[in-house]
C-alpha cells in the first residue's frame, strides 16, 4: 500500500462538545459532526473556523462532513416505522453517555440506569436524540 498524499493518515475527529471542537482544531485535518438543522451547522462551521487561528492554522486545513441519517420506505408510514425502530435501539451506555454530555461532562457512568430519576433523565435523552433526528428528517437534511 503507497502512502498517502499527505505522508500520514488522516486525523478525524467526530464530535461537536467544546473539547472537541479544540481538539479539532488544533490537529484535525476532517471533521464528522451531526447538527439538527442548517442554522446549527453554519453556526458550528464558524465556530471550528474560528478557533483555527489560535493554533496558527489556516481556514483550509480543516474539512468539514456533515452526519446525515436517512430512514427509508416505499411511503412515509414505514419510513417513521424504521424511525422508531432505530430510536428503539439507543443503547443505554449511549444514553448515558449523552445525557453526561448534555450536564457538561458530568461523570455518570457509577450510577444504576435503573435508578428512578436517572431513568427518567436517560428517556429524556432517547427522546432528545429521537426528535433531533426527526427534526433532520422533517427538514428534509
Amino acid at each position: 500500500m503507497s502512502r498517502p498524499p499527505q505522508g500520514h493518515p488522516i486525523i478525524v475527529q467526530a464530535g461537536s462538545s467544546e473539547p472537541g471542537k479544540e481538539l479539532a482544531a488544533r490537529t484535525a485535518e476532517l471533521v464528522f459532526t451531526a447538527q439538527p438543522d442548517i442554522d446549527s451547522a453554519k453556526a458550528f462551521y464558524r465556530d471550528l473556523k474560528f478557533r483555527l487561528n489560535k493554533y496558527d492554522r489556516d481556514y483550509n486545513d480543516v474539512l468539514i462532513m456533515p452526519g446525515l441519517c436517512f430512514f427509508i420506505g416505499p411511503d412515509e408510514d414505514s419510513a417513521k416505522e424504521k424511525f422508531n425502530n432505530f430510536r428503539k435501539l439507543i443503547h443505554p451506555k449511549f444514553g448515558l453517555s449523552m445525557l453526561s454530555d448534555l450536564l457538561g461532562g458530568i461523570d455518570l457512568s457509577a450510577y444504576d440506569i435503573n435508578q428512578p430519576r436517572l431513568t427518567f433523565l436517560f428517556l429524556m435523552v432517547i427522546r432528545a436524540v429521537g426528535n433531533l433526528l426527526k427534526k433532520c428528517l422533517n427538514r428534509n437534511l
